[in-house]
């Protein structure tokens, strides 16, 4: 059961990956307000991070901003401590990757990850 349990919630992730990445494939004129959705919707997922992160810190003993509610629910029913660095240096992106057989690095993901939101941003702001 807690295998089954642990695979949802890992593949409750892909949805927000998607939407991060397959609206910029979408163009304006075929959803309307998709900018201003794109822009709030990465706000409240880096927000929820950020919340989570200072959740977690009187529990892990340092502030953890990258850290994903549903990453550490995840690692909880696999089996990991809470305090485990797995609850905050484990990635949805680096396991389904994984899954595929594709090695990517930490700097590339970064780049992915850095590189959106700023492309995010600038499309919110020039629209």
């Amino acid at each position: 059961m807690r295998r089954i349990l642990g695979e949802v919630l890992f593949w409750l992730h892909l949805p927000i990956v998607l939407i991060w990445l397959g609206l910029f494939f979408i163009p304006e004129s075929l959803v309307p307000g998709k900018t201003v959705f794109h822009f709030w919707f990465i706000l409240v997922v880096f927000a929820s991070q950020v919340l989570w992160g200072l959740v977690m810190m009187p529990i892990r003993g340092r502030f953890g901003g990258g850290a994903c509610p549903l990453t550490t629910l995840n690692q909880l029913v696999r089996g990991y401590a809470i305090t485990d660095k797995r609850n905050y240096s484990h990635t949805f992106l680096e396991e389904f990757m994984a899954r595929l057989h594709i090695k990517l690095s930490l700097q590339l993901m970064q780049l992915i990850l850095f590189g959106s939101v700023g492309l995010i941003i600038i499309q919110y702001a020039t629209r």
